[in-house]
Formats: structure tokens, C-alpha cells, sequence
């Protein structure tokens, strides 16, 4: 798929960037659009518009059904050319259209210029069906957004994608200006609450700047595609540049209860169908100002219910994407790209654009598109410490201090002296945690059991933020001999613990107490038979269905051979 672009628009904002340099993202070029058929997108759109401070004439508002999903000629008719045509009227769009297509009202445009920064969509339909029986990059199903951004594009087909000039652009964001692209984010989620949740987290990390860790969810197997665990992997090396505390989980399975999963601030993870672990947890919340992405096939079919893009926005992250079909592993975001660009300095919808290989195709990008995880510097938040502005992600600024120190050389033992200089003064589990094993790293073995078992008697399992954590430190305890006080968190985790959670504190005490002769409670030899009979009833359940499937492919063999 080809796009191309006015030679003259080319060579006039090419000359006004190079005199100029980079125009900041302004509120007064964005355009927030809303749906009169629901009371929620307007109420969004509202509420969005008041936060940012963006003029009242840059609402736009259209008459939708309010509907996930929308035919291609809807899409056209009542959301795509309602909105470039009030773009128009406002002097934010200049082109002309050429020609309309009679089946679809879609039109060509020639393009001349536009000074839109964003267009925020706001509870909007956010899928266009499939018109004709094409698959694989053939299709002309898409998500609404994608679609959106490329109308002024010169796109010949409607099937297959339109590549996007913006791609792996880190260094001049204003490019959409001259290539046309209407860059669409947008507000959306299972109900008004957690719309406003995505730009109440964006601002509230914008002024504290973004505080947390990162978590990164690499596959081994990856349905044979090593590029997804080469851009996640790459993602980790850019966090970890920036002194981010970041873990790297590398099993095959989703990232699960054995590993930490406090305070996400960014997190990237695939090749997992259905939220699992955490993302399941009702309890689970992301820190301020949370970056997350999952990829995989149909992560955004549903906002309002039911998957990734679904879960990550319930569990409280301000940025995220997904594909609204299957857009294939080239189709979606590339958490690299994405990572560069947060590092050159990009506001999230800046990132989420140089981050898509493709326009026209499947994706959403989903919260605040000028929200700056970095507004403040790790300096800053320091500072801010030290003048008693504390909060319960401040222990998290201390730790990236950490990292920067360990990077630039300073030994584990300066490190826990730094660290011990802010335990009992600001929320400090996570950076009591951390001292544990610089202690260890210094061969200080008898003070990294003291940090260890002062968690303990903090019963730091009663936080869920701090379920996987207080695993850690059980597995830590029963190594360093303490196997009664590691029990104690299993039992601990387990009065608070349910469902999967509690099922995986059974099943480590269960370990415990083989390795170290520690007797399991009465409550914990009750569960462990259930989660037996449960697992067995499994194990039989998917045998059956496994004999079934057998027994069908067998008698359709034998079906063919007789013809």
C-alpha cells in the first residue's frame, strides 16, 4: 500500500521545521470528539477537555450509534467525514476533496496542510466490520482510529495496510503535518470511571513525574516469531538505561505470583491469549502514570469487557495499545520503537505513532496522547523527597537513584548505605527488600537476614501490591534456613489470598514442607486435597476432550478414504 503526499506541503514544512525545530504538543491543536448517542463519550469528552485545558471549539460532536462495531459505509458517514469536515470548518484542516466513492462515501482527498496535534476520541465505535471475504493482510476490517488517521493519506485500496511515515521517527514528532496523518487516540473502557482513571493517572504522574518499576515478559517460544522477545527484550535494555528497577521474566508461562509484581510502571508482555496472574487479581493496581502493553491478536476486540487492553486499563495503566483484529506480529506496536521514542522525549501519543510499522490496519491507541511519563526528572522527584514530599511511590524514585549509582560503579555495600538513609522515613517495603540483597552482595549476611525477617514481621503479605514480593522473601527465608517463618507467609498470604493466588501459596507450602518437614496447618491440608480433586478433575476433562477430538479426526479420515 502506497501513501503519498502534496510535493509543496513537503517542502514548506520541511523549511518551517528546520527554521523552527519541534513545535510542542499544545492543547489548542487538539480535538476531542464525542458521541450525542452516549451520555458517557460526552461526559468523557467533558471531563478530558477541562483537564487539559483544551478550547471549548475543539469539541466535536457527532451523531454515532453507539456501538462497538460499525459497517465501513457507517464509519464513513457517521464518524470519519463528519469529523475531517468539522476539522475544515475550523481552519484545522486544509484539502481538497477529489472524488467520493459511491458504495462507501469514502473520499480522496489532495492534500494541502493541517495543524492538528491530536484527535482524542472519546467512547466512540471503535471497530469497522470486514465488507469483503478477504483474509490475512488482505482485509479490509479495521480498527476505527487506525483508519481514521490515515483519511487524508492518499491510500488507493481499503484492504490490506498503509504504511506509516511516522514509524520509527525519534527525532522530529511534527512530521505528521507534512505526510497528512491525523494522529486519533482515544478515551474509552467498561465504564465512565475508568475513563477518567486513564487521565486522572496521566497528570497525576505528569506532576510527580512516572515512579514504579518495569516489568518485562519475554516467551521462549513465541509461536516462532523471536522478534517479539527481541523488541520486549530491547524495551527492558532501554528501561534498564534509565536506571528503571526492572525484572525479566523468561519462562514460557505468563509472568506469575512467584515473581514480584509491585508498582508496574511499564510493562511489556506476549504471546499470552487472556489476562492471567495479576491481571486478574481484583485488588492489582498499576502505578501512576502505568505504560503497559501486551501483544497479541484481538487484545482490543473488546474494551468494555474482556481482554488485554480491557484488563490493562481496569488495573489502573494510563497508556496502553491492542488490536481490535488480527493484525499480525508486523501489524502491532513495537515496545522498542515505543521505549526509544519515551527516551528521545515524546509525549505517549508521540510514542504510540512511532511505534506502528502501519495506518489503515487494526490498532488503538488507548488514554491520554499528551501525557509526558518523564515532565519531571529523577533529580526532581529526589529532591522532592528530601523536602518531605513523600508518597507511597517515593521508596521507588530512591531505588532508580540506586541503579544509577550501581551503573556509574558504586559497590552494594554504599548502595545499602544510601538506601538505609530513607528506611523508616518515606513507604520503604520495596527498598527494604532491595537492601536484602545489596546486603548479600557485600557479604553481609547477617544484616540482609535482619532486612528479611523485618518484612516479615511487618506481615508485608497483607498488601496486595506485595503478594509476589512476600513470595520472594519466603523463598529467600526458606534458603536461609528460617523454613517456619517462610511458612508464615504462606499462611499469612493465604487469609487474604483467593482464587489462583491462594491456590499458588498452597502449592509452594506444599514444597516447603517436603523440603524441610514443616507441618501443613489443618486449613492448608484442607485446600491442598480440594486443589487436588480439582487438578485431577482437570487432568480427566481434558483427556475426554482430548479423546474426542481423536476419536472425530479418526472417523473423518476414515469418512475420506471410503470416498
Amino acid at each position: 500500500m502506497k501513501f503519498s503526499y502534496s510535493f509543496f506541503s513537503f517542502l514548506f514544512f520541511t523549511a518551517l521545521f528546520s527554521a523552527h525545530g519541534r513545535a510542542d504538543v499544545s492543547p489548542e491543536r487538539v480535538y476531542v470528539v464525542a458521541n450525542s448517542a452516549s451520555a458517557d463519550s460526552l461526559a468523557i469528552a467533558e471531563y478530558y477537555r477541562k483537564a487539559r485545558a483544551i478550547p471549548e471549539a475543539n469539541v466535536i460532536i457527532i451523531d454515532a450509534p453507539d456501538v462497538p462495531a460499525v459497517s465501513r459505509k457507517v464509519y464513513q458517514e457517521k464518524i470519519a467525514n463528519p469529523i475531517v469536515e468539522r476539522l475544515a470548518a475550523l481552519g484545522a484542516v486544509s484539502a481538497r476533496e477529489i472524488s467520493r466513492d459511491a458504495e462507501t462515501s469514502r473520499p480522496s482527498y489532495l492534500f494541502i496542510s493541517h495543524n492538528v496535534d491530536f484527535i482524542v476520541l472519546c467512547k466512540l465505535p471503535f471497530k469497522i466490520l470486514p465488507g469483503a471475504k478477504k483474509n490475512g493482510f488482505a482485509t479490509d476490517a479495521a480498527s476505527v482510529d487506525s483508519e481514521l488517521a490515515a483519511s487524508l493519506m492518499n491510500v488507493k485500496k481499503l484492504a490490506g495496510t498503509a504504511a506509516n511515515p511516522l514509524y520509527k521517527n525519534f527525532e522530529n514528532p511534527d512530521l505528521h503535518k507534512v505526510y497528512g496523518v491525523l494522529r486519533a487516540a482515544r478515551l474509552d473502557g467498561a465504564n465512565l470511571s475508568q475513563m477518567k482513571s486513564l487521565v486522572d493517572s496521566a497528570l497525576l504522574a505528569e506532576r510527580a513525574g512516572v515512579r514504579g518499576r518495569a516489568y518485562i515478559d519475554k516467551n521462549k517460544r513465541g509461536g516462532g516469531y523471536k522478534s517479539g522477545n527481541e523488541w520486549i527484550a530491547a524495551a527492558g535494555e532501554t528501561l534498564s538505561r534509565m536506571h528503571f528497577d526492572t525484572t525479566v521474566d523468561e519462562a514460557d508461562a505468563l509472568m506469575g505470583y512467584g515473581t514480584r509484581f509491585d508498582a508496574p510502571a511499564f510493562y511489556f508482555g506476549w504471546y499470552s491469549a487472556s489476562p492471567q496472574a495479576y491481571f486478574c487479581e481484583p485488588n492489582f493496581r498499576a502505578a501512576a502514570g502505568a505504560v503497559g502493553l501486551h501483544i497479541y491478536s484481538f487484545s482490543a476486540s473488546d474494551l468494555r469487557k474482556s481482554g488485554w487492553a480491557n484488563a490493562l486499563v481496569k488495573a489502573g495503566f494510563a497508556q496502553t495499545c491492542g488490536n481490535v483484529y488480527e493484525p499480525y506480529l508486523a501489524g502491532t506496536h513495537e515496545p522498542s520503537s515505543m521505549m526509544k521514542a519515551y527516551e528521545a522525549g515524546f509525549c505517549a501519543g508521540e510514542a504510540a505513532y512511532a511505534s506502528a510499522r502501519f495506518l489503515s490496519w487494526q490498532w488503538v491507541v488507548l488514554g491520554d496522547p499528551l501525557y509526558k511519563p518523564f515532565a519531571v526528572s529523577l533529580e526532581k522527584q529526589l529532591e522532592r523527597i528530601d523536602a518531605g514530599q513523600i508518597d507511597g511511590l517515593s521508596q521507588y524514585s530512591v531505588l532508580r537513584e540506586m541503579n544509577r549509582r550501581r551503573a556509574a560503579g558504586e559497590s552494594p555495600a554504599k548502595l545499602a548505605d544510601f538506601a538505609e538513609k530513607y528506611i523508616g522515613k518515606i513507604p520503604d517495603a520495596a527498598l527494604v527488600w532491595r537492601l536484602v540483597s545489596e546486603r548479600e552482595a557485600a557479604g553481609e549476611k547477617d544484616a540482609a537476614l535482619k532486612h528479611a525477617l523485618d518484612l516479615y514481621s511487618r506481615a508485608v503479605w497483607e498488601s496486595a501490591e506485595f503478594a509476589g514480593l512476600s513470595m520472594e522473601l519466603a523463598g529467600y527465608l526458606q534458603k536461609r534456613g528460617k523454613s517456619r517463618e517462610a511458612m508464615g507467609v504462606y499462611e499469612g498470604a493465604a487469609k487474604t489470598a483467593r482464587g489462583a493466588l491462594l491456590k499458588f501459596a498452597v502449592r509452594r507450602a506444599e514444597g516447603l514442607s517436603k523440603a524441610s518437614g514443616v507441618q501443613l496447618s489443618k486449613k492448608f491440608v484442607s485446600l491442598k486435597k480440594k486443589f487436588d480433586a480439582e487438578d485431577a478433575a482437570a487432568r480427566e476433562k481434558a483427556a475426554r476432550e482430548k479423546a474426542e477430538r481423536e476419536k472425530k479426526a479418526a472417523e473423518k479420515e476414515a469418512a475420506a478414504r471410503k470416498k
